[in-house]
C-alpha cells in the first residue's frame, strides 16, 4: 500500500540524504566544512546518524550553496521540493528461469546487480567510477545488500553476486614503491571489500614479448594454435559454471578446515610481538573459505577437501606479498591494504603530528611555521616529500588546520 509523503511535510527520506552527504564529503574540501561549521552535521548525515528535517537541509545548502557541484544541488533540490511514496513490500518469490541472461545498463546510475536478475558484475575502468555509485557498490560488498529508493519503491534486497573489476594506476604506470592505496584511485573502504587483489605490471620480457606478438599477429590470421583446438565449447562451459552456482554447495571437510586454521594462526603469529605489523585478519578468513568453497564448486565437489584449502592459501599467499608488503620494511602489512598505511608510515604520521603539537605548545597555542614542522621531521628520518604529503593531507582531512598562509596547528 503506498502512503503519499507531500513536499509541505518536513520529512525526508534517510538513503538519499545519506548518499548526497556523501557525496559533498568527497567533493567539498573538510576545512570548508569546517568553517561553515557543518563538517559534524553532514558527517552525521552520511552516517546515517540523523535524518535531516527539509528546513535543515535547505539551511545546509543556503550555506553550501557556492562549493555544491550542480548534480548535489539538483539532488538536493529535489529532496526539497518533491512529494514522494513509501510502497511496502508485501511479498517477494522466486521463479524458476531457464533463458538468456542479459547486461542491464542504467545511464548515470550503472545499476550492476539486481535481486532475481542477474546483472553484469564485470567492472571496467573501476577508478572512474562516479562516486555516487560508489557508494552502492560499497554497500553491496560490505553488507551484501542493495538499498533501492526509486519510482515509489524502498526497500533492502540481497545482492547474490561476485565483483571483479580492473582499475588503471593512478599515475599512468604502476609504481612499485608505493602503496597499492596510492596506485589506485580509489577509497580504502572499497579496495579492502576484495577477497584478492592483483597486479598486472608491464615488465618488458624477450621471451613472453615474442609470444604475445606471434599471438596476436596469427588471431589477425585466423591462425589457432594447437593449445586451443580442444578447449571446452563457450555454451558448455556456461552450462557447466550455472550448474556449479546453481547445485554445489560444498561443505568444509575437517582436514580444510584444521588446514586453513593452522595457516590463519600461523600468519597471526607473526603478529604477536608489539612492534610488528598485522599480518591477516578475519576478514581474509573469510575470504579463505570462499575461495576453498569456489574451488571445490569448480570441480562439483560437494566436499571442500584439503587440497581445496591449499589452492585458496596458495591465492592468498600470493595476494598477500604482492600487494600487501610494507614497501620500507619488506614485511606483510595487511594495513597497506585495509587502511591505506602501513604500520611504518603511521608511525612517521604519529612522529609529524607529535612535532607540531609539541612545537605549537612551545609557542603558547599559536600555528607553528609548516616548514619548520618539516625540517624538523627531516631531522628525525621522514622523508621530506612525505612529511609534505602527509600535512598537506592531513590539513585537507580536517587533522590540521592552516589559521594563516604557511601556519599550521591542531584542528
Amino acid at each position: 500500500m503506498k502512503h503519499l509523503i507531500p513536499s509541505t511535510s518536513d520529512k525526508i527520506p534517510l538513503e538519499p540524504v545519506k548518499a548526497i552527504s556523501q557525496k559533498i564529503m568527497e567533493t567539498v574540501p573538510a576545512t570548508i566544512l569546517q568553517r561553515k561549521g557543518l563538517w559534524g552535521t553532514i558527517y552525521a548525515y552520511a552516517k546515517g546518524a540523523h535524518t535531516p528535517s527539509r528546513y535543515q537541509l535547505e539551511k545546509a545548502l543556503k550555506r553550501l550553496n557556492e562549493h555544491l557541484a550542480p548534480e548535489i544541488k539538483s539532488g538536493i533540490e529535489i529532496l526539497l521540493r518533491r512529494d514522494y511514496f513509501l510502497d511496502e513490500i508485501t511479498s517477494i518469490e522466486r521463479l524458476p528461469y531457464n533463458g538468456y541472461v542479459y547486461d542491464l545498463y542504467v545511464p548515470n546510475l550503472h545499476n550492476f546487480v539486481a535481486e532475481g536478475v542477474i546483472t553484469h558484475n564485470c567492472i571496467d575502468e573501476f577508478d572512474k567510477m562516479d562516486p555516487r555509485d560508489r557508494v552502492s557498490i560499497h554497500e553491496a560488498m560490505e553488507q551484501q545488500t542493495i538499498s533501492i529508493a526509486k519510482a515509489g519503491i524502498v526497500a533492502t534486497l540481497n545482492a547474490r553476486a561476485s565483483v571483479l573489476a580492473a582499475a588503471n594506476p593512478a599515475f599512468g604506470r604502476y609504481l612499485v614503491a608505493r602503496t597499492l592505496a596510492e596506485n589506485i584511485d580509489l577509497p580504502v573502504t572499497i579496495l579492502s571489500r576484495f577477497d584478492l587483489i592483483f597486479r598486472i605490471v608491464d615488465m618488458p620480457n624477450r621471451e613472453k614479448d615474442r609470444q604475445l606478438a606471434e599471438y596476436v599477429l596469427d588471431f589477425h590470421r585466423n591462425a589457432v594454435h594447437e593449445i586451443f583446438e580442444n578447449i571446452i565449447p563457450p555454451d558448455l562451459l556456461k552450462k557447466y559454471v550455472a550448474f556449479a552456482r546453481r547445485e554445489i554447495r560444498p561443505r568444509l571437510s575437517d582436514e580444510a578446515k584444521k588446514k586453513i586454521v593452522d595457516f590463519y594462526v600461523k600468519m597471526r603469529s607473526r603478529s604477536e610481538d608489539p612492534e610488528s605489523p598485522i599480518s591477516i585478519t578475519p576478514r581474509q578468513l573469510e575470504a579463505l573459505i570462499r575461495l576453498a568453497e569456489a574451488n571445490a564448486r569448480m570441480a562439483l565437489r560437494e566436499i571442500v577437501t584439503e587440497e581445496d584449502a591449499q589452492a585458496a592459501i596458495d591465492l592468498m599467499n600470493y595476494f598477500l606479498q604482492s600487494v600487501g608488503i610494507d614497501m620500507e620494511t619488506k614485511r606483510i602489512d595487511i594495513d597497506v591494504i585495509m587502511t591505506g598505511q602501513s604500520k611504518s608510515q603511521r608511525e612517521k604520521i604519529l612522529t609529524i603530528l607529535d612535532i607540531v603539537d609539541t612545537m605549537v605548545e612551545e609557542a603558547g597555542g599559536k600555528p607553528v611555521p609548516k616548514e619548520a614542522v618539516i625540517q624538523k621531521a627531516v631531522e628525525m628520518g621522514v622523508d621530506e616529500h612525505f612529511a609534505r604529503r602527509v600535512i598537506d593531507r592531513l590539513i585537507d582531512n580536517g587533522e590540521l588546520m592552516q589559521p594563516s598562509p604557511g601556519h599550521i596547528k591542531r584542528a
